[in-house]
């Protein structure tokens, strides 16, 4: 049991102690899309025929989001409001969705339409979505957007993180700068 002389970094739970990573809240969200890409210059690592993903072919998409914060928004009672991430993700189904993703400028070359890709592209996206549109005022402390996470298959998925965290005073100055840029035009 915590005595009062706690110390950094030592998770106290049912009376035991534990060194690790402070207790946090973790919110996921995912949504489903169908489209098309081929992975032009893709060869086979054995052979070095061109590949099957050098071919157009389709996928099952899952997009997912997930955020933690050591606490929750005293105004709002969430980490982040599925609202948010859910209109997040749904950007990406209406633009994504039945397409072929290669024509989208994001997965033009020198860049390629990989897993990969599309985790990056939905983690740099959703970032900067979260400070430009969320109220800074009904966000936690040390919110942080953990991971983007692209499945192509259900046995196969990418990643993106990042170890950045959401500022609050970043958000509040974004906030102000826009305000401002509206009423100088």
């Amino acid at each position: 049991m915590p005595t009062g002389e706690e110390l950094p970094g030592v998770v106290y739970r049912l009376g035991q102690i534990a060194v690790g990573r402070p207790l946090m809240f973790e919110i996921r969200k995912e949504i489903t899309f169908e489209a098309a890409h081929r992975i032009k210059g893709h060869k086979d690592p054995i052979t070095g025929e061109p590949g099957k993903c050098s071919r157009r072919h389709g996928h099952s998409y899952t997009i997912a989001l997930c955020f933690e914060s050591p606490s929750i928004s005293d105004k709002t009672g969430f980490v982040l409001d599925y609202y948010w991430i859910g209109t997040i993700l749904k950007s990406f189904h209406d633009k994504w969705d039945h397409q072929n993703l290669n024509k989208f400028k994001d997965f033009r070359a020198p860049h390629k339409s990989t897993a990969e890709r599309i985790a990056e592209v939905v983690y740099n996206e959703a970032f900067h979505y979260v400070v430009k549109n969320v109220p800074y005022d009904s966000l936690p402390e040390g919110l942080r957007l953990v991971y983007a996470e692209c499945r192509e298959t259900a046995s196969t998925y990418a990643r993106y993180y990042s170890d950045a965290y959401l500022k609050k005073e970043s958000i509040k100055h974004e906030s102000r700068s826009k305000k401002s840029d509206r009423g100088s035009s």
